[in-house]
């Protein structure tokens, strides 16, 4: 994976930039967006086999794949 080029943080609302990780809630940027992790059949399978709404699948399925791409 390469290294992040600069970081940001959300101060009064707007997006501050360092060029170091200066406080714990700066969020990296990347010169090339990192590879895009998907679900497996299993996590799909899981997700549609633990919920009974569509709206709770799809919460369930964005909270999956957030956690796997950040």
């Amino acid at each position: 994976m390469t290294e992040p080029f600069a970081w940001f943080r959300y101060q009064w609302g707007d997006r501050v930039y360092h060029d170091s990780k200066k406080w714990d809630d700066c969020q990296p940027l990347y010169a090339h967006p990192k590879e895009w992790v998907g679900l497996t059949d299993e996590e799909i399978i899981e997700i549609f086999n633990t919920t009974t709404l569509r709206a709770q699948a799809i919460q369930m399925t964005e909270a999956k794949l957030k956690e796997k791409n950040t």
